[in-house]
């Protein structure tokens, strides 16, 4: 049998090895130490049923979607444990589908971009001490993949653990580091405030998202030929009156992005001639200027591969666009 140990806060005051209740933290002030809980990876999670036809010609206009009570920070994604992997505190956390929150990492300060790869490893963006770092869930070793950078932010994870971040600031830069041979290249070193990146499902092609009143607004795309080589920035979606943070691909190619501060969710065709808004989030009741990032689920744990997760910090959007996500490279091991 095989075993992945993860680190649990546990309090102080009891002989517990999970000091919370129905994903609620432990109660403040309330000091917290370290725990080895062990957790068996024998354990398949049950896959998640989604659909399993797509027409891409024809994808439904609207997207009913339903909330979920989790709050994260800027970022998520999901493990091969069926969990949403986020930031809580100043900890790295999974919390599962039922609201099960165990912390995997903590003390890893504030984050942005968050991002698992193929190892199990989580990656992610540390903006304020200018890092992309990876840390084992089994409390293993913290690696410094990047460092001195600004405003480390956007992340996404290619085949053979391609790590693609942005810098968010003016001008910035948008960047990739291979996770295995440390290999390093720049795709834009000259873009005005890059922020969420999503690849194609071909990984040809990087769609870059901003805003935030200044530099770049919207979505734009930057192709590679077939020698590798990275052209030219094309505009892919006009951000409008809102301003984009995450974006998203699906297996057909369409783009999707929510804007940052109206909640409203589009898709639009490869080519950008093509658009439509899917879902207007805020008519749940959702914040104002949150709406951070998505992520289509994981295909297990009861998180769907045909459904987008929003966040706008306070809770999470579930919205059934009928059309399976691109494959990650990060998919379930079993």
């Amino acid at each position: 049998m095989s075993v992945l140990v993860l680190l649990v806060a546990c309090s102080a005051s009891e002989d517990t090895e999970q000091p919370y209740t129905d994903g609620a933290p432990a109660p403040p002030g309330d000091p917290l130490s370290d725990t080895a809980l062990v957790l068996d990876t024998d354990a398949v999670p049950i896959p998640t049923e989604t659909v399993t036809t797509t027409d891409c010609d024809d994808l439904p206009l609207d997207a009913p979607f339903f909330t979920i009570g989790i709050a994260t920070q800027e970022d998520f994604d999901f493990d091969a444990f069926g969990y949403l992997v986020h930031q809580s505190g100043g900890s790295l956390a999974g919390i599962s589908y039922e609201q099960d929150l165990r912390i995997i990492v903590p003390g890893v300060g504030d984050t942005a971009g968050i991002q698992m790869v193929s190892t199990g490893a989580i990656v992610y963006a540390s903006p304020f001490s200018g890092a992309i770092r990876t840390v084992d869930p089994d409390g293993g070793s913290d690696t410094l993949l990047a460092g001195g950078l600004t405003l480390p932010d956007g992340l996404e994870v290619g085949a053979g653990d391609r790590v693609y971040y942005s810098e968010r600031t003016s001008p910035g830069r948008v960047r990739y580091i291979d996770l295995g041979t440390r290999e390093t290249g720049t795709i834009l070193d000259d873009v005005d405030v890059p922020n969420g990146l999503a690849l194609s499902p071909d990984e040809t092609t990087l769609y870059i998202a901003g805003g935030y009143g200044s530099g770049l607004e919207g979505i734009i795309a930057v192709d590679k030929d077939e020698l590798g080589v990275w052209g030219a920035p094309r505009s892919v979606v006009e951000a409008n009156a809102a301003s984009f943070d995450g974006v998203e691909v699906d297996v057909c190619g369409n783009v999707y992005a929510v804007g940052w501060s109206d909640g409203r969710v589009s898709r639009t065709t490869p080519d950008g001639i093509e658009s439509v808004i899917i879902a207007d989030l805020t008519s749940a009741g959702g914040a104002w200027a949150l709406f951070n990032s998505i992520r289509w689920g994981s295909g297990f744990g009861g998180w769907r591969r045909d459904v987008l997760y929003v966040t706008d910090r306070s809770q999470i959007y579930a919205e059934e666009v009928g059309v399976l996500g691109r494959k990650s490279p990060v998919a379930n091991p079993y």
